[in-house]
């Protein structure tokens, strides 16, 4: 129930076997550090925030085992931050995580480096923007990439760079319905775009599938 809260600059952790930061509307999260430290949580979330949030250049990492979470947002802008989820390997393992059906998020420019098969970087439940950001898995992962759970033709994705997905299974991209994908690029996945439904404006054309692994440290 807390709202209007701004956290700046901090390193949050140590929550023990339980979520370790929950919060509500309007939050505010800039250049935070949200990591486990000396406890062990298992099937938690790091950081909880509802509608309108904004989570700026924070750092989410070594988010705990189970079916755990990093950020678990309703709604709002995640921009610039950095997610190592690290040893999660629960089926339902998420960096990212839209909440609901109630509010829209814009993913913009982040980072996300998966370490495990079951690792999912993007989870999204309503209208999505997604631009810009690196995904990446050093494993041969068996999961979706980024996967939407139901369609809505308001969502985009564009200009992101996807590696690692290759396993049975492995997708870049799985949504139902988009307003608009494409400007995308992948390596070493095993299915890039699995779009189920339709694409109003689809530019997967301009897609780039890469030779080589873009990434060199």
């Amino acid at each position: 129930t807390y709202d209007y809260i701004v956290l700046a600059e901090l390193k949050i952790h140590n929550g023990g076997n339980n979520n370790l930061c929950v919060l509500d509307a309007n939050i505010v999260a800039y250049r935070c550090e949200f990591y486990p430290g000396a406890s062990s949580p298992t099937a938690m979330k790091l950081l909880t925030v509802g509608a309108q949030a904004s989570i700026v250049q924070c750092y989410f990492h070594d988010q705990g085992t189970g079916a755990s979470v990093g950020l678990y947002i309703t709604s709002g802008l995640v921009m610039g931050c950095y997610f190592a989820p690290g040893s999660a390997t629960g089926a339902s393992s998420y960096a990212l995580q839209n909440s609901s059906s109630s509010g829209a998020v814009y993913v913009i420019g982040n980072v996300f480096v998966c370490s495990a098969t079951t690792q999912v970087a993007i989870w999204t439940n309503y209208h999505t923007t997604i631009i810009g950001n690196t995904l990446y898995n050093s494993t041969a992962a068996t999961v979706n990439a980024m996967w939407g759970n139901v369609g809505y033709t308001e969502s985009i994705i564009m200009n992101n760079v996807i590696q690692g997905w290759s396993g049975v299974g492995g997708k870049a991209i799985t949504q139902v319905t988009l307003g608009m994908i494409g400007h995308n690029a992948f390596y070493n996945n095993t299915a890039n775009n699995n779009v189920t439904d339709a694409a109003f404006v689809n530019l997967t054309a301009n897609d780039q599938v890469l030779g080589a692994s873009p990434f060199t440290n």
